[in-house]
């Protein structure tokens, strides 16, 4: 997936082999019936560390959302992540209340577990049930929100071609700075690009930030 490659050719039929997979389960029947018609799925991919393959976006990204999804007053965002150490849990609940500043009326629920290691990764522990259950969510929510990952990449790829919905995604930083060899694709109408401020390695080391001092650099995520 770092390369827009042969699997581009195959997607319909990846697509349909992972909507088997989820009606099979019995998972996918099991989340719908917990979405609601104002759901906004937020995938936050947060390393315990700057990075540039998978930089934390600016707040100014969820603001994206169409006019009448802003005001609707069964607004819900559901963020979901793995687990999150002591820095990315202040980065997700920075988040929440940035969410509720701008959309009062709406609820935010925190789907994700937390850890009080710093520098473990959601990677180095035991992979939960939930794992699939959040995969399939992602790819049913009626709007989904994300930065790159290729968790989210790929339940975002599973969302059925026609059906309504929304992908807000920013771009991926390509060489030099990153692994990813491809910057945005056309995945469809439904399929947004939004370009907003990443914060890199690059621009932590520009403002001397520290991973582990977060109320140094959350104001930036903030603004």
């Amino acid at each position: 997936h770092l390369c827009l490659g042969a699997w581009t050719h195959v997607l319909g039929f990846v697509r349909a082999g992972m909507r088997r997979a989820f009606r099979a389960s019995g998972t996918e029947a099991a989340v719908r019936s917990q979405l609601k018609r104002h759901d906004v799925a937020v995938h936050l991919r947060c390393f315990p560390f700057f990075t540039d393959v998978y930089p934390l976006a600016g707040f100014s990204f969820y603001t994206a959302l169409p006019a009448t999804w802003r005001t609707a007053p069964d607004l819900r965002f559901l963020l979901i992540a793995g687990t999150l150490g002591p820095v990315c849990r202040t980065v997700a609940e920075a988040l929440e209340s940035f969410l509720l500043r701008h959309h009062p009326q709406a609820e935010v629920e925190l789907r994700f577990s937390t850890t009080s290691q710093h520098g473990e990764m959601s990677e180095d522990r035991y992979v939960s049930q939930t794992v699939e259950s959040d995969f399939v969510l992602l790819a049913n929510a009626p709007v989904l929100f994300r930065t790159p990952s290729s968790f989210s990449l790929w339940a975002a790829l599973a969302r059925e071609e026609g059906e309504q919905g929304l992908v807000y995604s920013t771009p991926n930083l390509t060489p030099p700075q990153a692994d990813w060899e491809w910057e945005t694709a056309d995945f469809g109408p439904h399929w947004h690009w939004i370009r907003t401020p990443l914060l890199t390695k690059g621009v932590a080391n520009s403002f001397g930030f520290k991973f582990e001092e977060p109320s140094t650099w959350i104001p930036w995520l903030e603004s």
